[in-house]
C-alpha cells in the first residue's frame, strides 16, 4: 500500500514505520493536513500517501532545509542527549490522531499538549522544533511547514540514537487547529493487550510489523515506573 512513509531501525533492533504520511486533502479548511476521504468505522480517518510528498519538495525554495535540521538537532543532542527520545514520541503522538500536521504544536486552550495523553511529553523537544523552525524560517522564509521539521528532526534524532537512515517525504501540510481530545485519547495506551494495540494500529491502516516496530521505538530514553508497575506485582524487588 502507498501509505507508508518512511522505515526505521530503532537501536539496530527493528527496521519500521516511524509515521504514516498526511493526507493533504483541502476539503476542511480548518485541518488542512486531515485526510476526509474515508474514515474507519465511521470516527478515525484512514491515512493515505499524498502524492505530493516528495524528497526534492523544498528544491527551490529552502534546498538545505535537511541540513539546517540535522544541524540543529546535532547540537541539541550534544548538550542533551534524552532529547531524541522526546522527538520521536513527540512525533509519534502528533501522527498518531489525525496524521503527521504538526497539530501537536499548537498553543491554546485547546492545545494538544494540555490533554493527557501528552502530559509527559518532553517541554524541551517542542521547544527544539520551534528553534529549528525559527532557524529555517530565518533562512528561507516561511515555507517550510513546522511538520516537516518535525519529521526531518526525528528521522535525525534516530540516526543519533544508532538507528538506520531511511526516506523522509515532503510537503506535508499544518494544521490550522489541535485535534480534539476525542481523536487523542486513542493513542494507545501502555496498558493495553496484544488485541487491543492491534486494534489500535489497525484503525490507523498500520499492521503487526509497524505495531512491534514503534513499540520498539518508545524503549529508547526513560519511562515513568508508574506505567509499568502493574508488570512487576507480587516481585520482592520491583524498584
Amino acid at each position: 500500500m502507498a501509505w507508508k512513509a518512511s522505515m526505521l531501525a530503532m537501536l539496530g533492533l527493528v527496521a519500521a514505520l516511524l509515521s504514516y504520511p498526511t493526507a493533504l486533502s483541502m476539503a476542511e479548511a480548518s485541518l488542512i493536513s486531515m485526510p476526509t476521504e474515508d474514515v474507519h468505522r465511521g470516527h478515525a480517518p484512514v491515512v493515505f500517501l499524498a502524492e505530493s510528498l516528495t524528497p526534492d519538495y523544498y528544491a527551490d525554495s529552502c534546498p538545505d532545509v535537511r541540513g539546517l535540521v540535522r544541524s540543529a538537532v546535532g547540537e541539541a543532542l550534544q548538550k542533551d542527549i534524552a532529547l531524541a527520545a522526546g522527538l520521536i514520541r513527540l512525533f509519534y503522538h502528533d501522527c498518531f490522531p489525525q496524521g503527521c500536521d504538526a497539530s501537536i504544536l499548537l498553543a491554546g486552550a485547546e492545545s494538544e499538549l494540555q490533554m493527557w495523553p501528552n502530559r509527559f511529553l518532553q517541554r524541551a523537544a517542542v521547544q527544539l522544533i520551534e528553534d529549528i523552525r525559527i532557524k529555517v524560517h530565518h533562512a528561507c522564509g516561511p515555507v517550510v511547514s513546522c511538520a516537516d521539521i518535525m519529521a526531518l528532526a526525528t528521522h535525525d534524532a534516530v540516526l543519533k540514537s544508532g538507528g538506520q537512515s531511511y526516506l523522509v517525504p515532503l510537503g506535508r501540510l499544518d494544521s490550522l487547529e489541535p485535534a480534539p481530545l476525542s481523536t487523542v485519547s486513542e493513542l494507545p495506551l501502555p496498558t493495553f493487550n496484544i488485541s487491543q494495540l492491534i486494534e489500535a494500529f489497525e484503525s490507523r491502516s498500520l499492521d503487526v510489523t509497524d505495531l512491534v516496530a514503534l513499540s520498539g521505538a518508545h524503549t529508547i530514553g526513560g519511562a515513568h515506573c508508574t506505567s509499568y508497575a502493574d508488570c512487576f506485582a507480587g516481585e520482592a524487588n520491583s524498584n
